[in-house]
């Protein structure tokens, strides 16, 4: 391997004791790149100058955290952030490292916009597009409309994501998109920023942190989860610079923000029906909720884990069933009864939520 990526670290300043000092120490060799951003006031990281390339952050006199109410540490409070890049070339465009001896400290909006460009013309994900195209010309989408195309390449790379790998990452997913969307000609805006948990974009500096997504029909798509639909919007992007990024020769990266959301659109509703039967002594008590916008994501998995929404994920593509498909015999016979049986279970725990009464 010409490079290894060792694990950033973030460090938050300001603890709830106060502290007198804290130090860092890095020795590299002449084949290793530190990247570094200090945030909020935090120190940085400073060269040593001696002949060992030693790097030393040390931070005095800080005073405890005084309200950790509503604090997103990670972004409102003092921190430093570093990583250690062994790499056999310096300044390679696919690594978020600088020249030799450099302590990288800035990506530009210029700098991150190549280095997005270079990422993306590097990913290999050849064998998920010819996947994509074989489920999507299964289900004969070239002659659908643009806006079920668009769901339907979606579910199809869901499905490839979660029921045919291990998930993809979001660069994977956006790259498989984009390319299912080039097709039929679809315009569409290659998106870039960071969960707001994590960092601001205009402190990326790893590989790393970036998150991809698309933009289409003025709408933006995530990276897909198990449960996830197309347009579903997550929480912490919400009102969060970004930056569009153009592919090319002379890649840019022109600045954005993502839309905000408002309360009436994020609802649940629970609503408590209860029955009592005088005869047997008992009461009967049913708990129904209704979540909208990014209530629903909290409920997704309760909701859906004792359905056999993962089995028929086909249907959400209208394909066919690869899982049963794969199975013969004796194993597509046990298939079944496993889920005859899940089902069974899941009628009886629906209807056996009762509450007995003391008599």
């Amino acid at each position: 391997m010409s490079y290894i990526e060792f694990d950033p670290i973030y460090f938050v300043c300001t603890r709830e004791y106060p502290v007198l000092s804290q130090k860092f120490e890095i020795d590299t060799d002449d084949k290793s790149f530190i990247n570094s951003k200090s945030t909020m006031g935090a120190p940085a990281f400073k060269e040593s100058g001696n002949s060992n390339a030693e790097y030393s952050w040390e931070d005095r006199n800080r005073d405890k955290i005084s309200d950790t109410r509503w604090v997103n540490s990670m972004v409102e409070l003092p921190m430093v952030k570093f990583q250690i890049v062994f790499s056999r070339s310096e300044n390679r465009s696919d690594l978020f490292i600088g020249d030799r001896g450099e302590l990288k400290q800035n990506i530009s909006p210029e700098e991150l916009a190549k280095k997005m460009n270079n990422l993306y013309n590097r990913l290999d994900g050849s064998f998920y597009y010819t996947m994509a195209k074989a489920y999507l010309k299964q289900i004969g989408a070239t002659d659908l409309r643009e806006d079920d195309y668009i769901q339907k390449a979606y579910y199809v790379l869901r499905h490839m994501a979660h029921y045919r790998s291990n998930g993809f990452s979001s660069e994977l997913f956006a790259s498989c998109l984009t390319q299912c969307l080039d097709l039929r000609k679809i315009p569409y805006d290659l998106v870039v920023t960071t969960p707001l948990t994590l960092t601001r974009p205009e402190n990326i500096i790893f590989r790393t942190e970036p998150e991809w997504m698309v933009k289409v029909k003025d709408k933006f798509i995530f990276n897909s989860t198990i449960f996830s639909n197309p347009f579903d919007f997550r929480e912490e992007y919400l009102n969060t610079p970004a930056y569009i990024i153009s592919l090319g020769k002379n890649p840019t990266a022109t600045p954005i923000t993502l839309p905000a959301s408002k309360p009436e659109d994020n609802v649940t509703t629970n609503t408590i029906t209860a029955s009592i039967d005088t005869a047997s002594k008992s009461m009967a008590v049913t708990l129904q909720k209704a979540a909208t916008g990014l209530s629903k994501k909290f409920y997704n998995v309760q909701a859906l884990i004792h359905t056999t929404a993962l089995d028929d994920d086909h249907r959400s593509y209208g394909g066919e069933d690869d899982v049963r498909g794969s199975m013969k015999g004796v194993q597509l016979e046990s298939y079944e009864e496993k889920i005859a049986g899940a089902q069974k279970r899941r009628q009886n725990q629906e209807t056996g939520i009762h509450e007995r009464c003391p008599g």
